[in-house]
């Protein structure tokens, strides 16, 4: 018997943000988190496609 493998919903954009650290929440809401910075940089989002531009915009801000 084999055991059907899941893939994350987040794995997609995995390789385009590797440093980021991607969990879903027990709230259904999907968090994602910067290790290294200082003050922690955790943003969220409803799903992943909203978490990937948070993550961007959040980087915008970031750099500047």
């Amino acid at each position: 018997m084999s055991i059907p493998q899941r893939v994350p919903k987040w794995w997609p954009y995995h390789n385009e943000f590797p440093d980021w650290r991607v969990h879903k929440g027990e709230n259904q809401l999907y968090y994602a988190r910067l290790p290294g910075t200082d003050p922690l940089v955790i943003i969220h989002a409803a799903n992943t496609e909203a978490l990937r531009d948070e993550i961007i915009r959040t980087l915008s801000e970031l750099e500047h």
